[in-house]
């Protein structure tokens, strides 16, 4: 079976954890929550999409640009 392989930098990676997990918590939340002097009030389904949106773009990028990886090569410091 003929598998590529692609490097990404572990500051990347973290980045992408970091962003998913906020866009999960922030899709977790309630479109006008029962208690309205939350401060998550100012938090609705658009701004959760808007937020979803911005990490999978930002995600696509990181991915887009990660480095092709022959792991039968000498490794090479970046």
């Amino acid at each position: 079976m003929n598998q590529r392989y692609c490097l990404i930098r572990s500051t990347d990676l973290e980045r992408i954890n970091e962003l998913v997990r906020n866009a999960l918590d922030s899709a977790a939340i309630e479109a006008f929550p029962p208690d309205t002097t939350s401060h998550q009030c100012a938090m609705t389904y658009a701004s959760a999409y808007g937020t979803t949106f911005a990490t999978l773009g930002i995600i696509q990028d990181t991915l887009m640009y990660a480095r092709p990886y022959d792991p039968s090569l000498e490794p090479t410091p970046f």
